[in-house]
C-alpha cells in the first residue's frame, strides 16, 4: 500500500534564493506513537460493545421495537460506537506509520522531528513537531506537515527562513534548532 506522493513546496517570498523543497509522503501517515494510540482507544470502545448489546436485549424486551425509547436510544449508541471504532480502524489499518526518530538534533526539517523558529517581526520563539493531520495539535504545538506552516519548514535547515503566507502578508521565521526529544 505505498502510494508515493511527492510534491514541491516553494518559498516563493525569497527571490535571492532557490528554496524549493521536495518531500516525499506516501499517503497518510500517523506515527507509531499515535497508532498505539488508536489501537488503544479501539479496544477501550470495543469494551463497551457487550453493555449497549445488554441495553438492546432488555429494550428489546420490554416491548416491541417501534416506539420503544430505550431500545432507539441504544441502538443509536451502538451504531455511534461501531462508527467510531470503523473510523480508527481504517486509520490503523491504512495510514503508513513513520518510524520513531532516534533523539539528536537533524539537518533538516522533516515528518517526525521538532523545530524552535523565531518570528523575525515580533522576535517570539516557538517549537513545533511536525507529524500527520491525525496527530495535529495546534494548542499543543503539533502541526500537520500538510499545514501552511508545516509545508514551509519541510526541507529546511538551521538558518534558513521560512515564509509563511497570511492576510496579503508574509510572516518570516527563522529556522533555530532542528531535534527530537
Amino acid at each position: 500500500m505505498s502510494n508515493l506522493v511527492s510534491f514541491t513546496v516553494s518559498d516563493k517570498y525569497n527571490h535571492n534564493n532557490n528554496n524549493n523543497k521536495e518531500i516525499q509522503v506516501s499517503g497518510d501517515i500517523i506515527t507509531e506513537r499515535g497508532r498505539k494510540e488508536i489501537l488503544e482507544k479501539i479496544y477501550i470502545l470495543s469494551k463497551k460493545k457487550p453493555a449497549i448489546s445488554e441495553q438492546l436485549k432488555d429494550a428489546r424486551d420490554n416491548g416491541g421495537v417501534e416506539e420503544n425509547e430505550d431500545f432507539s436510544m441504544a441502538l443509536e449508541e451502538m451504531m455511534r460506537l461501531d462508527l467510531e471504532i470503523s473510523k480508527l480502524q481504517f486509520i490503523a489499518e491504512t495510514y503508513n506509520i513513520v518510524p520513531n526518530k532516534p533523539v539528536g538534533e537533524y539537518k533538516k526539517v522533516e515528518v517526525g522531528v521538532s523545530v524552535t523558529v523565531k518570528n523575525l517581526s515580533s522576535q517570539k520563539i516557538v517549537t513545533y513537531t511536525i507529524f500527520g493531520e491525525i496527530e495535529s495539535d495546534p494548542s499543543k504545538g503539533i502541526i500537520s506537515y500538510k499545514s501552511p506552516v508545516g509545508k514551509e519548514l519541510i526541507g529546511c535547515s538551521v538558518g534558513d527562513i521560512a515564509y509563511i503566507e497570511r492576510n496579503n502578508d508574509y510572516i518570516e521565521l527563522e529556522i533555530l534548532k532542528i531535534f527530537v526529544k
